[in-house]
């Protein structure tokens, strides 16, 4: 028996968008996710929510992002040897988007 997994609300949707795009967010999501700004919108505003599938588009999103941030770190550490300030396992044990610094 599977659980029903809780829907995602519009607070969920900002700190997603926020943490993979930053300020610019909601038109880089509206772009990775082939939808119009104005879904992007309404699912901020919980007028309407993603469909599984598109769940699933976005959990790609976050991941292709994850590995593009992890690049651009090990790039970066080449012409520096100022550690990083946080331990990668600690992220990974984590919540997905807390404070990990």
């Amino acid at each position: 028996m599977t659980t029903k997994k809780a829907p995602i609300t519009g607070p969920d949707i900002v700190e997603i968008g926020r943490a993979l795009y930053g300020d610019t967010w909601k038109s880089c999501l509206s772009r990775a996710l082939g939808v119009a700004l104005k879904t992007i919108q309404r699912w901020e505003r919980d007028e309407n929510k993603p469909d599984d599938t598109m769940i699933a588009i976005l959990q790609h999103v976050v991941e292709r992002r994850t590995i593009e941030i992890e690049r651009a770190t090990t790039h970066l550490m080449r012409f520096t040897d100022r550690p990083m300030r946080y331990d990668r396992d600690e992220i990974k044990a984590s919540r997905l988007f807390g404070d990990a610094a």
